[in-house]
C-alpha cells in the first residue's frame, strides 16, 4: 500500500504546471547533446531538443516557455460544439499534463529514438494515469463525445506545442514524413489502432493570416493536373488485433494490479495492416481527385460568371434597342400625323422619297 502511495506521488499532477523553466530555480541552464537533464535550455531548433530528467530531478510538467497552451487549446477548439463544455473538459490539469509528457515523449521518439527507453516508459506512465483521472473526469453524458475526437484533438495541441517550441526547424515540423510518423505515433499509443485517415490535413493553425498547414498542403499538391493511375490494386493486408482496453488504460491498470483486469474479455479485431507506400499512393490519388474536383468546379464557377456577365449584357442591349424602337415609332407616328393634318401630298412625297431607301427587292 505504502509502494503504491509513493508511485502515486511520482505520477500524480498536483503541482505547477511549468513552461519551460528549472523547478527549483527556475532558471534554464546548459544542455549536452543527448543527456538527459533536470532543466529545459530555451532552444529554437527541434534537432537540438533534450528531455529534461524526469527520473532524478523532481519536475512536474514542462513545457518551453514560448508555448502558450491556452493558444494551441483555442486552435483546436475553435470548432467544437458546445464550446464551452469541450474547453472546460480540454483545458483540466490531466489533460494539460497528457499534452505536455507526450510533447516530450514524441521528441524521445522521433527526434532521440532510442536514447531515453527510461524516459519513454515514465512519461507514458505519467500519460496513463492522467489519461484514466481524466476519462473519469468528465460527465458521463459528455465523456462519448469527447473521446470520440480526443486522438485527433491531442495530437493537435501536441503538433501545436511543437510547432510554437520550435520556429526554426518548422520545415522539417510541417514536411509530410514528419506529419505522418507523428500522427501515427501519437494515435497508436492512445487508441491502439493505426490511424491511417490522413486526419492532419484538416487541421486549422491560425497565426493571424489563415491556414499555415493548409497553405503548406497546397504547395505540395501543386502538381496534381492529371488523372490518377487506377491500374494498381490496392488490397490491403490484415491483422488480427487482440486488446482489452485502450493502451493508456491498459498500462494503468498493469500498473496497479487490479484484480478486475481480466474481467473483460479481450476483442478480437482485423483491421487493415498499414503499408506506408499504399497509402501514400492513395493518398496522392485521393489528392488529385480533389485538385480536379476543385478546379472543375473553380472552372464551372468562372464560366457560369461569364455566361451571366454576357446574358446581362444582351439583356442591357435589348432593353436599350427596344426603348429607341419605341421612341422611333412614337416620333414617326406623331410625325405622320401632323403631315397628313397639314398636307397629304407632302405625306405621299415622304414616302416616294423613303422607297430609295428601302432594299432591292427579287421582282425588281
Amino acid at each position: 500500500m505504502q509502494e503504491e502511495t509513493q508511485k502515486d506521488k511520482l505520477l500524480s499532477t498536483k503541482g505547477t504546471f511549468l513552461t519551460g523553466v528549472d523547478a527549483s530555480t527556475g532558471l534554464p541552464l546548459s544542455t549536452s547533446q543527448d543527456t538527459p537533464q533536470s532543466h529545459t535550455q530555451q532552444v529554437y531548433k527541434i534537432e537540438e531538443a533534450v528531455p529534461p530528467n524526469f527520473l532524478s530531478d523532481q519536475l512536474d510538467h514542462l513545457l518551453p516557455k514560448n508555448v502558450n497552451l491556452m493558444r494551441v487549446i483555442n486552435n483546436v477548439g475553435r470548432e467544437k460544439k458546445p464550446k464551452k463544455t469541450w474547453t472546460a473538459n480540454f483545458t483540466k490539469d490531466e489533460n494539460k499534463f497528457i499534452i505536455s509528457d507526450f510533447f516530450w515523449y514524441c521528441i524521445c521518439k522521433l527526434i532521440r529514438a532510442g536514447k531515453h527507453p527510461e524516459i519513454e516508459e515514465l512519461l507514458l506512465d505519467r500519460i496513463a494515469y492522467n489519461y484514466v483521472q481524466l476519462f473519469l473526469s468528465v460527465d458521463l453524458n459528455y465523456r462519448d463525445k469527447f473521446f470520440e475526437t480526443y486522438y485527433d484533438d491531442l495530437a493537435q495541441a501536441v503538433y501545436y506545442s511543437l510547432f510554437f517550441a520550435f520556429p526554426k526547424s518548422r520545415s522539417l515540423i510541417m514536411s509530410e514524413t514528419f506529419m505522418s510518423s507523428f500522427f501515427d505515433l501519437l494515435c497508436e499509443e492512445v487508441t491502439g489502432v493505426p490511424v491511417c485517415n490522413l486526419a492532419y490535413e484538416k487541421w486549422d493553425l491560425d497565426l493571424g493570416a489563415g491556414n499555415v498547414l493548409r497553405n503548406k498542403l497546397k504547395r505540395q499538391n501543386t502538381n496534381t493536373s492529371s488523372l490518377p493511375d487506377l491500374q494498381k490494386p490496392l488490397a490491403p493486408q490484415k491483422k488480427l488485433l487482440h486488446m482489452k482496453y485502450s493502451p493508456l488504460v491498459d498500462r494503468y491498470m498493469k500498473g496497479r494490479r487490479y484484480e478486475g483486469y481480466n474481467v473483460v474479455q479481450s476483442w478480437h479485431l482485423r483491421y487493415s495492416l498499414r503499408n506506408l507506400d499504399k497509402q501514400r499512393e492513395v493518398a496522392s490519388r485521393m489528392s488529385k481527385y480533389r485538385s480536379l474536383a476543385s478546379q472543375t468546379v473553380k472552372n464551372t464557377k468562372q464560366r457560369f460568371k461569364k455566361f451571366e456577365e454576357y446574358r446581362d449584357k444582351v439583356d442591357k442591349e435589348l432593353i436599350q434597342n427596344r426603348k429607341h424602337v419605341l421612341k422611333v415609332a412614337k416620333l414617326m407616328t406623331r410625325r405622320t400625323q401632323e403631315i397628313l393634318e397639314q398636307n397629304p401630298r407632302e405625306y405621299a412625297n415622304l414616302m416616294v422619297s423613303l422607297k430609295a431607301f428601302w432594299p432591292a427587292s427579287n421582282e425588281d
